[in-house]
């Protein structure tokens, strides 16, 4: 891709790290790796289904149903919905651009509470999550 005209560039930033500055920053750094240093992955493979399952089958977009299916994870853990954030790429823009995706609307918020009433039957919690996957 072509360099951006020059009226279109930011203006390159420079810092002055103060000897007061290189400390905390020296800290922040330590304390950023204890934290990373307790963080545990376990990576699990899930040959069940996966994407062609879920777009013919499901007819969903498959990023709608992993972020739907995170929000049930929450719902159970938690008993409440999660905020969510993810990153949406626009492509029209010049260079691309990043938006927000919210995936806990109204209608995920109302298909989580079906999944976790007993009461409720199997046709309303479909007709709810397609309307969560739509969301």
């Amino acid at each position: 891709t072509p360099p951006l005209p020059p009226a279109h560039r930011a203006p390159e930033l420079t810092w002055t790290v103060t000897p007061e500055l290189a400390v905390q920053i020296q800290s922040a750094q330590g304390a950023y790796e204890k934290l990373a240093a307790q963080i545990h992955v376990h990576i699990l493979h899930f040959p069940d289904f996966g994407r062609h399952w879920i777009k013919t089958r499901c007819k969903a977009p498959p990023d709608s149903f992993y972020q739907q299916a995170m929000q049930l994870a929450a719902f159970r853990l938690y008993g409440r919905p999660t905020n969510t954030y993810e990153t949406g790429h626009l492509r029209k823009f010049y260079r691309g651009r990043t938006e927000t995706v919210r995936s806990c609307t109204p209608a995920t918020v109302a298909w989580l509470r079906s999944m976790a009433d007993s009461s409720a039957n199997h046709a309303t919690r479909q007709k709810l999550a397609r309307a969560a996957l739509a969301s």
